[in-house]
Order: C-alpha cells, then sequence, then structure tokens
C-alpha cells in the first residue's frame, strides 16, 4: 500500500472523525468552560484578557496623532494580529458551541449561539475591520469604524465568573 496516500476506509475516516470530535471537546473545554476547572481554559483566559487590555491601550495611544505616527511600525502590525486572532476564536467558539447541550443542533444551536450577548459583542469587535472589504466607501469613514474597537473591551466579560452570572440572568429572562 501507498503510504502517501491517505486511508480511506471506514476505520480511517471514523479514526479522523474522532481525533476531530476529540479537537473540537478540548477547544470546547479550554475556551468555554470556565477557568477555574481546568489549567488551559486559564491560560485562554489570561490571554485573551491581556489581548483585549493591550487593544484597548494601542487604540488610545492610537489617537494621539503624534504618537501613533512614532509607534505605527508596531501599532498596524498587532492591529492586524488581534484582529486575526478575534476571528479565529469567533469561527472556533461557532465551531464548538455544539458541544454545549443547549446549543447541540448543528444549525440552530449555532444560530442561538450567535445571538447571545456574548457571541454579538465578538462578533461586533470584529465585523468594522472586515466591512470595508465587503462595501466599498470613502476611507476617511474607517476613523468612524474604529470606535468599534472598544468594544473589544466588553469581551472582558466573557472571563469575568460575575458578569457571566448576569449574561445567564438576561438570558434566562429572555426566554
Amino acid at each position: 500500500m501507498n503510504r502517501h496516500l491517505p486511508n480511506l476506509s471506514f476505520t480511517g475516516i471514523m479514526a479522523q472523525a474522532s481525533l476531530i470530535g476529540k479537537l473540537k471537546k478540548f477547544l470546547y473545554d479550554t475556551m468555554e468552560v470556565p477557568a477555574s476547572e481546568d489549567r488551559q481554559g486559564l491560560v485562554y483566559e489570561l490571554f485573551m484578557s491581556v489581548l483585549i487590555v493591550l487593544n484597548a491601550i494601542a487604540m488610545i495611544i492610537g489617537t494621539v496623532g503624534a504618537i501613533q505616527q512614532e509607534y505605527d511600525w508596531i501599532l498596524a502590525p498587532f492591529e492586524y494580529f488581534s484582529l486575526v486572532i478575534f476571528s479565529v476564536e469567533y469561527i472556533l467558539l461557532l465551531w464548538v458551541c455544539t458541544e454545549s447541550p443547549a446549543f447541540s443542533d448543528p444549525i440552530r444551536g449555532r444560530i442561538n449561539y450567535m445571538l447571545t450577548p456574548v457571541a454579538l459583542i465578538n462578533l461586533l469587535s470584529v465585523l468594522p475591520a472586515f466591512i470595508p472589504l465587503l462595501i466599498p466607501f470613502d476611507l476617511r469613514a474607517l476613523r468612524l469604524l474604529g470606535l468599534f474597537r472598544i468594544i473589544r473591551l466588553l469581551e472582558l466579560t466573557k472571563y469575568s465568573d460575575s458578569l457571566k452570572i448576569i449574561f445567564r440572568a438576561l438570558e434566562a429572562k429572555k426566554e
């Protein structure tokens, strides 16, 4: 048998599906289970919290013209790096949300997840960066879209257990 061809047998496909399932569960546990319950969740929450705070600092620095011009060599790449991280996080959260019993349906579950306050905050924090790619308009308006970056601070609520309780209460009241 050729070693370079993928294993397309039933057992090979099932083994790959099992690996994908394990990866999905690991990512769900890391991204959605409270950090108090596991170390990888703590590392993830710490990384994301620091990234959000650094983004807020970069946004504030970026509003001072002279400082922004002097440090644009680091601010712009940092903004792109952050955008990639936040976008990948949003996509992964949409993928793994079906691990939760509340969002287990592959389609309806994801739609319901997308309508949760935390998911909406995540989406609103990255969406303004993609609008110019989808809708051509005057680039001066991009400065106004930069104000939406402040929404990233609201993402910190995702990593706060007390604010999670508030979000759960709001979601329960909505139902």
